[in-house]
């Protein structure tokens, strides 16, 4: 079966290529490499949006793997929270996906706006796997991944990948086939709910029952 991750490469690689021309950068240049993922391990500490853990400048190019571990619990005597900074080039919708082999472990994902000081995007679906995307929209936005352990925690992977936005700016079909709407306005916001966590979630190989909810969490300024 093909996993979520080989799907999310294919479509990064197409990207790129659709992005520089099929074989040639948009200044006439040669295209980017296609390299592996950029590694990362967690950096102690990273536990709050004072302290966190800053991984690199994302793009639409971006193929990372993170790798952390949280321990779940009361979070004044356990580590239940990641922060992980990232500086965004330029426009992009990133898709993440946290994975782990622990089967009780339980993981929630955020995208934390430090300018604003606010959690602007929350996924907490049960289980330990947390998928989803989300758009930056200014060049230089900084922003945070937060990955919680309410309760159970463990070590974990997390995979990011940068797309160009919006990517089926050409196409009129996701990659299952399923027609794609146009690309959401940002309504001034600098970082929004993504359009491609709906139409991966088609193509994944995970069994889902439609696409997965994204919920705005209340403002947590002291996650």
């Amino acid at each position: 079966m093909i996993s979520t991750q080989s799907i999310l490469r294919t479509l990064a690689l197409s990207a790129g290529l659709l992005a520089t021309g099929c074989g040639s950068s948009s200044n006439g240049g040669p295209p980017p490499v296609v390299q592996g993922p950029d590694y990362f391990y967690e950096i102690e500490p990273n536990d709050s949006p004072a302290f966190p853990d800053f991984i690199q400048y994302v793009d639409r190019f971006t193929d990372s793997i993170i790798e952390g571990q949280l321990e779940g619990g009361p979070s004044a005597f356990y580590d239940t929270y990641d922060h992980f900074e990232f500086v965004a080039n330029s426009e992009a919708e990133f898709v993440f996906e946290l994975y782990t082999e622990a089967p009780f472990a339980d993981f929630a994902v955020g995208v934390f706006d430090p300018f604003l000081g606010e959690m602007v995007l929350w996924w907490d679906n049960p289980g330990a796997t947390e998928f989803g995307s989300f758009v930056v929209h200014e060049p230089g936005t900084v922003f945070q991944i937060v990955v919680h352990a309410p309760d159970f925690g463990a070590n974990y992977s997390m995979d990011l990948f940068g797309f160009p936005y919006p990517y089926y700016s050409t196409a009129s079909s996701g990659p299952d086939g399923a027609e794609t709407s146009e690309a959401p306005e940002s309504g001034g916001q600098r970082i929004t709910a993504g359009t491609l966590e709906r139409d991966l979630a088609r193509a994944s190989d995970r069994n889902r029952e439609g696409p997965r909810e994204i919920e705005t969490e209340p403002s947590r300024s002291d996650a």
